[in-house]
């Protein structure tokens, strides 16, 4: 949708020129308003660009909205108005002014049509209705777009073995992108497929779980306190949460995968492991390990703050009840400032304790997502569109074996929607979905 002005120079000096007709005759009064048009003019160059943002469906303000410009970021006042200050103004005629806000689609306006006095932004709604897929699974866009009504897929750029999927020439030949399954040539083509089909598009990024990097660079792995790589249950090693190269490694994925065009980026396994391994200066420290990372998901937004792109970032289900890190630095008031959207992975088969009134979780999938989200949103204080769970959609490994279809999913999807959230994504790891699955 085209950007309107709703005020320009020219058009503020006919208003109040038409407002001071009677008073033409008077050349003082005519003075007058020459100069009080002029400081108005001045005022505002001094100040810089000023904007409104507001809901292209309800024309209502849009607040707490983010406007970008290379580095810079602002957010829009309780009445949808924002500043970019002048001296961040740059060159205005070659470069793209980047909006964005939770519930919304991100858009851009050109700067110099923002020269003007007060730029009118209008934002459309967007709900994310999203499935995890592999990339080798192209054919399966369409198909899950016209018979589940899917608008949104996450896509791995980089995998929970640490394989970057995505060419990047910024990173050692030997590790960008993996040989394997998955080209690079792949993944643009689902993207060009999704974006074509008015879809969104999101990079999930697997961050400190990394066997290819910990083989690669031992130096940066995570260790034990005899020294040797930690490594989850799966076998896979982890690098170093606190390690500044290993944060730097991953930005320069997260980037690339922005300028690809993906419209979020994701980050997976921003945390600690969880296994029980005694390992040198985080065990025991809860601040230390949620600093980190605050830190590493603080440092991303700045690096992505020219691509205007979301982030978010999944948590642990049970990082919402938790009042402490879960002892893997998630903690869930630290996490919030620092992303667009959080994505809390409400999967009943991972409650294994369940949750009082609901010991065998997998009975009930709806209050496991409606309690967790509200109890996110109670702790937090974010409005219910900043939060979009991950849902299960895999057989259950843990209570009777059963398989999720559509009654369980279904229970689990309506219960995000009740609550408000910034729509749900589905999660099988096979990127294997029914028909029968809303």
């Amino acid at each position: 949708m085209a950007t309107r002005p709703t005020l320009g120079s020219k058009g503020a000096t006919d208003i109040i020129q038409a407002a001071a007709k009677p008073l033409y005759k008077s050349y003082i009064a005519w003075a007058i308003l020459t100069l009080c048009v002029g400081a108005f003019a001045l005022c505002v160059n001094m100040a810089g660009r000023v904007g409104r943002v507001i809901d292209a469906s309800t024309q209502r303000p849009v607040a707490d909205a983010i406007i970008t410009l290379d580095s810079l970021s602002v957010r829009t006042n309780a009445y949808g108005y924002f500043i970019i200050p002048a001296n961040h103004q740059g060159d205005a005629k070659s470069k793209r002014i980047g909006i964005r806000a939770a519930g919304y689609s991100r858009r851009w306006v050109e700067s110099s049509a923002a020269s003007r006095w007060i730029l009118e932004i209008r934002l459309t709604p967007f709900t994310p209705r999203g499935v995890y897929m592999l990339p080798s699974t192209n054919a399966t866009v369409t198909e899950l777009h016209s018979t589940m009504q899917i608008n949104a897929f996450v896509i791995d750029v980089k995998d929970e073995q640490g394989n970057i999927l995505l060419q990047n020439d910024a990173l050692p030949a030997e590790l960008s992108p993996a040989s394997g399954r998955i080209t690079s040539d792949e993944i643009r083509s689902v993207l060009k497929r999704i974006h074509e089909n008015g879809m969104y598009a999101i990079a999930r990024v697997v961050v400190f779980k990394d066997d290819v990097l910990a083989r690669a660079d031992p130096a940066v792995a995570l260790r034990a306190h005899d020294g040797s790589i930690v490594h989850e249950r799966d076998g896979v090693s982890w690098v170093d949460p606190e390690n500044r190269a290993v944060w730097s490694y991953n930005l320069l994925v997260a980037v690339e995968a922005a300028r690809e065009g993906f419209d979020e980026i994701q980050f997976d396994y921003v945390r600690f492991p969880s296994v029980q391994t005694p390992t040198q200066a985080w065990v025991g420290d809860a601040n230390r390990r949620s600093n980190a990372i605050r830190e590493f998901l603080a440092q991303a937004r700045a690096a992505l703050t020219p691509y205007n792109v979301f982030t978010s970032a999944d948590v642990f289900g049970y990082t919402i009840w938790d009042l402490d890190d879960t002892n893997i630095g998630q903690r869930l008031t630290d996490i919030a400032p620092e992303v667009d959207y959080i994505c809390p992975m409400l999967y009943p088969s991972f409650f294994r304790t369940g949750l009082p009134g609901a010991r065998i979780p997998v009975e009930h999938p709806d209050q496991i997502v409606s309690r967790s989200l509200r109890r996110a949103q109670e702790r937090t204080r974010l409005p219910a569109v900043r939060f979009r769970p991950w849902l299960q959609a895999f057989q259950d490994s843990n209570f009777d074996y059963r398989p999720f279809r559509q009654r369980e999913i279904v229970a689990q999807t309506q219960a995000a929607e009740r609550f408000g959230s910034n729509g749900w994504m589905l999660w099988n790891r096979h990127g294997i979905y029914s028909a029968e699955v809303p």
